[in-house]
């Protein structure tokens, strides 16, 4: 190591300090500090003599290495990094598909050649489904839609790709719609399908709604359960001056408002704050939990309340309508400009009660019936199965 010029770093030299204080002052200074000591206040003393001992007192050697302040200082960083760390599995943990929570929302349960998938938490995000699904090797899409009491637990395909045997009834539901009670609980909801199942199928499965959320599939408003069941001669055809009372008395309120036949103007969408009293009840959809959607028209139906009785449109074609198929009426009603303005599923004990899509009915389902609609329009009521001999009302 080479030699520090000690006097570069003292720019008061010796020679600088001598000129600086006489010899008179020296001597004095020194005089001083060789004399008696004056006593010190309390406050003083106490410092004085603690300064004293510390500096006279044996103290330790200690050797600290220079290494140990890096890791020190590192130390709260490597902490700091595992805290996020750990932040970020927690997150992710409770959200992911392959979370404990997410495989806890359904149960699968294999016997007598059956797996039966029991959904436990009915709110859960749709990717947990599939990837259990997965898990088990079953190439189906779930997601659950909020709906009305009476279509909780109901499977409505989106698309059902060819299964094992050829057959889309290979999965079913374990609970019958409308078996839940209107608060949505009590109910068990999920579906049972074949061990080994091979197919690839899209479905839906109706759950209870929360409070103001819209139904995703509406049905009718008038199936067990619902809350308006068994009302239905009190509100159809009935003008709303006596509608809405009714509604208010079960704690209905009307959401939305739909016009349609001669009276309808513009879109056919009405403010439910300003309907004509004197309109009639053409139609009830639910809307959300307590609230339903009203469809009125200015016209009542028919007094016969049927398009077969005479002098009405389809008078004496009964027989060519009801128990055929949607393929052969179509054309029939188009002969006698016959419209239909609404499509509806007649619920039996394997298929709920819902609506259908006017433009889209299967061609090979059946007829169960051709309510008036208004005007020179009927509300086809369809169904898989051909309906027994007298069915039509």
């Amino acid at each position: 190591m080479p030699d520090l010029d000690l006097s570069r770093t003292a720019p008061v030299t010796d020679a600088d300090a001598a000129r600086l204080a006489s010899p008179a002052a020296f001597t004095d200074l020194a005089s001083q500090i060789m004399a008696t000591p004056v006593p010190a206040s309390g406050r003083r003393a106490r410092w004085t003599d603690a300064i004293k001992a510390g500096l006279l007192a044996r103290r330790p050697v200690i050797v600290r290495p220079r290494r140990s302040l890096v890791l020190l200082t590192a130390v709260p960083v490597v902490l700091a990094a595992l805290a996020a760390c750990l932040v970020t599995v927690t997150y992710r943990s409770g959200d992911d598909p392959d979370s404990p929570a997410a495989i806890e929302a359904m149960s699968f349960i294999k016997e007598n050649g059956t797996i039966t998938v029991v959904i436990k938490n009915l709110y859960a995000d749709t990717s947990w489904y599939n990837a259990d699904l997965a898990r088990h090797h079953l190439d189906i899409t779930v997601r659950l839609a909020p709906t009305p009491p009476s279509l909780v637990g109901f499977i409505g395909s989106t698309s059902f790709g060819r299964t094992a045997s050829g057959h889309s009834d290979e999965i079913k539901p374990i609970s019958a719609p409308g078996s839940c009670d209107l608060g949505g609980t009590d109910c068990q909801i999920g579906f049972t399908v074949p061990a080994g199942f091979q197919g690839e199928v899209d479905m839906w499965i109706g759950r209870p709604a929360r409070p103001g959320e819209q139904y995703a599939y509406a049905g009718s408003a008038f199936n067990r359960g619902e809350p308006l069941y068994g009302l239905t001669g009190q509100i159809f055809d009935h003008p709303l001056n006596e509608v809405l009372p009714l509604l208010a008395r079960h704690h209905i309120t009307v959401a939305q408002c739909r016009e349609e036949g001669p009276g309808q103007q513009g879109n056919g969408i009405c403010d439910p704050a300003t309907m004509p009293g004197a309109w009639y009840v053409s139609d009830v959809t639910p809307w959300a939990p307590d609230q339903v959607m009203l469809t009125i028209q200015s016209e009542p139906y028919p007094a016969s309340g049927s398009f077969f009785t005479p002098g009405e449109p389809l008078y004496g074609l009964r027989n060519q309508i009801v128990g055929h198929r949607v393929s052969e009426v179509l054309p029939l009603l188009a002969r006698h400009h016959v419209t239909v303005a609404q499509c509806l599923i007649d619920g039996t004990d394997t298929q709920a009660s819902g609506s259908c899509d006017p433009s889209n009915m299967p061609g090979n389902w059946y007829v169960h019936d051709v309510p008036v609609y208004g005007g020179n329009q009927v509300t086809a009521i369809i169904g898989r199965d051909k309906p027994p001999a007298g069915a039509a009302r």
